[in-house]
């Protein structure tokens, strides 16, 4: 056997069991025992490079591509892009129903678009609305506020606008006492007068707002508000305030007592005498303490405390007993149980009737403990306040 008929070698031969010595010799090997030169020739040069078809698949070549004549018609006009169905928008051609959406249910882009959501009032536009019904109207103040304050407004501008309202109005004489000493010309219409005190008191009470946002969302305030004219009041007067507000001056404890009472407590004048004659002393001390305070008496008592409140019911606090044991050295606030209120009718004519000794013997304000909670009916709080105005003599 020579080597152009030497079979093809197993797989598992070495390389040096094909070839003696493991080196080349010179001689080309036929692969997979096909004899050299099985391959036909390649024609030479671009012409015949061109002209001639490579065979594909053991197919004949089909010979050179030829020009029959003929073109093939182009389409005339411009091109249109626009649909050439009327189908509606969402619905199969078929009928059938579609895998990617519901049959007859509208395209994403032809949906109707849900309705924005309203534009809640600022904390500040909301707290000047009740100011002026307090003012102009002679609202109460939490009542207004039940009134003006929307069901989804946020808790914190409902924080802020509730400390807005009760802190102006707490403060509003001492709030007048300080535009009086920046202005000669004090403001005339109502929304200007407001927006001053809600700007006054940010400034003064409330050290979490910068002095420049109070006086920047002051002045956006009344603009809100229809008076564009006085926005440069507004901005000026506050800004006077931010710079002298260190420089103001304020009644003199030991001089004047009275008007010192009447500007840091907004006390009415005549209030404020009648208290300094009753008392001996140009200072009333009222200590709110929650819960249980009947262990808390005899300190204060000691400490020179007057007035205790609102010495709630719901934390065993019993107004005849703390009588009994103190008499007069102290005074109490509140002490009616807002359970009994919320409950009307015959629960609270008897809660009422409890509280009679105490009222009698004096030293003594009823009142429901803090606040008048929401549970209770519109009804139910007019028999309360009847009850009272008889108790106490009111009518």
């Amino acid at each position: 056997m020579n080597e152009n008929e030497r079979p093809a070698s197993n797989a598992g031969e070495k390389r040096s069991d094909r070839r003696p010595g493991g080196k080349f010799d010179g001689q080309r090997r036929p692969y997979a025992g096909k004899p050299e030169g099985h391959r036909p020739a390649r024609p030479q040069g671009d012409q015949a490079r061109r002209d001639e078809k490579r065979p594909y698949g053991g197919k004949p070549a089909s010979g050179p591509r030829k020009f029959d004549g003929e073109r093939r018609p182009q389409p005339s006009g411009n091109r249109s892009f626009e649909k050439k169905t009327d189908r509606p928008c969402g619905k199969p051609a078929s009928g059938k129903p579609s895998f990617g959406r519901p049959s007859g249910k509208p395209a994403y882009g032809n949906r109707p678009r849900k309705p924005a959501a309203p534009v809640q009032p600022s904390a500040r536009k909301l707290a000047l609305k009740v100011l002026l019904d307090v003012h102009e109207n002679g609202a109460y103040a939490a009542l207004s506020l039940n009134k003006t304050l929307p069901r989804d407004l946020k808790p914190e501008e409902r924080r802020l606008t509730t400390q807005l309202v009760y802190g102006t109005l707490e403060n509003e004489v001492k709030i007048d006492h300080a535009l009086n000493q920046l202005t000669e010309y004090p403001a005339r219409d109502a929304v200007t007068r407001d927006a001053l005190r809600l700007g006054v008191f940010q400034i003064l009470f409330l050290e979490r707002v910068p002095d420049s946002a109070a006086v920047d969302e002051s002045v956006k305030l009344v603009k809100t508000m229809g008076m564009e004219a006085s926005a440069g009041f507004v901005n000026a007067v506050l800004r006077n305030l931010i710079r002298q507000k260190d420089e103001l001056s304020w009644p003199d404890k030991e001089k004047d007592p009275e008007e010192w009472l009447h500007v840091e407590s907004s006390t009415p004048l005549w209030l404020g005498k009648k208290l300094i004659e009753a008392s001996g002393s140009d200072c009333i001390f009222d200590i709110d303490s929650d819960g249980y305070v009947g262990t808390l008496i005899p300190l204060w008592i000691e400490a020179g405390i007057h007035v205790n409140s609102p010495l709630e019911v719901a934390a065993h606090n019993d107004i005849n007993a703390y009588r009994a044991a103190y008499g007069t050295e102290i005074a109490f606030r509140g002490g009616v149980d807002k359970r009994k209120i919320a409950a009307g009718g015959g629960e609270l004519r008897a809660e009422m009737k409890r509280l009679e000794p105490a009222v009698n013997a004096g030293g003594y304000i009823p009142g429901c403990d803090h606040g008048v909670p929401f549970d209770i009916s519109w009804q139910n709080f007019v028999d309360y306040c009847g009850i009272l105005a008889r108790m106490t003599g009111w009518k």
